[in-house]
């Protein structure tokens, strides 16, 4: 059976694995930008964080290459916890700058605005990726399942062939 249509995500371009795919490409990147950032700047506040990220993504990885559905869990895990955390993170900021009032502070309000954006744009894209990872997870679960059920089939009858009507 296939189920290429019913798993199409970004307004039915793209089939949920490929989008995963490039899901987990974009955050690989991600997070060698922040390694890279980590090594050069001595800070080791992040470095259990990124240690966590990478075997989450490493999880990932292994989910699309071997199809099993159950190691997109830690993805999804992580994924939420990072919106909790990034939804935080702006209420933080919005009750921190409620608003620019004077003149003289326009450049500010101008650098509020931008980190206002940049908090906006990464909880849309753990949203997104939430969206995908779960649809990914569906769809390898299913496809995990009518393999089974198929395997299980050729190997063994369904029911006891010990009787004759």
């Amino acid at each position: 059976m296939d189920y290429s249509f019913e798993y199409k995500v970004c307004c039915g371009n793209c089939h949920v694995l490929t989008a995963t795919k490039l899901m987990s490409a974009v955050e690989s990147l991600l997070l060698a930008a922040s390694l890279i950032d980590f090594a050069t700047s001595g800070n080791t506040t992040g470095l259990i964080f990124l240690l966590v990220k990478a075997i989450v993504l490493a999880c990932l990885f292994y989910a699309l290459k071997a199809d099993k559905a159950n190691y997109i869990l830690p993805h999804l895990a992580g994924t939420a916890i990072d919106m909790v955390f990034i939804f935080v993170l702006l209420i933080k900021f919005l009750v921190e700058h409620p608003g620019v009032s004077s003149s003289h502070e326009s450049q500010t309000a101008g650098v509020v605005f931008c980190v206002f954006i940049v908090f906006v744009l990464a909880e849309a894209w753990e949203i997104w990726s939430m969206f995908v990872a779960y649809r990914c997870y569906q769809y390898l679960k299913l496809t995990e399942d009518t393999e089974g059920r198929h395997s299980r089939s050729a190997r063994e009858p369904l029911s006891r062939p010990d009787r004759t009507y």
